[in-house]
């Protein structure tokens, strides 16, 4: 009988202990969606203010364009350094992705400059390049692996380890410039 009520003892505390686990993790989890909502709310008032900037921009223009026309012209939003680059037998991949305000891969022209670092007390760069827009463009691939932008460079790093490869890209139709970041493992 007592083994009996020492085992329901133990019971009733481990069930007490996993609550204030699971209501410390609930509380996390609210003030991460609170930061995000605030995040939200701002991004949708800085999206406003630049539609404004936009539509300013597009009044004092010779020929103005049409909004709908505006609103159907893609741009880079963002750039990606999707999970097919690698590190491999002396030899460095970027697979870079520019995608528009929903997601999509777009086309782009600009200047893209890589840069692929080892990881670690001394980091060093192990391999470079800077593309004009021609060689960007010749950069562009499609298939298996998606649609984007493919970029080989020798190294003479040995693996194993971790590698931190980065690519900005300079749009030079819209002035802006955007940056992703990836690690990738060596072998």
């Amino acid at each position: 009988m007592r083994l009996l009520v020492l085992l329901g003892v133990c019971v009733t505390l481990v069930g007490c202990r996993s609550g204030a686990r699971i209501s410390s993790s609930n509380d996390e989890l609210r003030v991460e969606r609170e930061l995000q909502r605030e995040q939200i709310e701002t991004l949708e008032i800085e999206n406003a203010e630049l539609r404004t900037k936009l539509a300013e921009a597009n009044a004092r223009a010779e020929t103005p364009l049409p909004e709908d026309v505006l609103d159907a012209l893609p741009r880079v939003a963002d750039i990606e350094l999707t999970r097919f680059c690698s590190v491999e037998g002396g030899t460095v991949t970027w697979s870079i992705r520019p995608t528009d305000g929903r997601g999509r891969f777009v086309q782009v022209v600009g200047t893209l400059e890589l840069r692929a670092t080892s990881a670690g007390d001394e980091p060093r760069t192990l391999a470079e390049a800077v593309l004009t827009p021609a060689e960007l463009r010749e950069a562009y691939a499609s298939g298996l692996a998606g649609t984007g932008y493919r970029v080989t460079r020798n190294t003479d790093f040995e693996g194993p380890g971790v590698v931190a490869l980065t690519a900005t890209l300079h749009d030079l139709v819209s002035g802006t410039t955007h940056t992703a970041s990836r690690f990738a493992n060596a072998r």
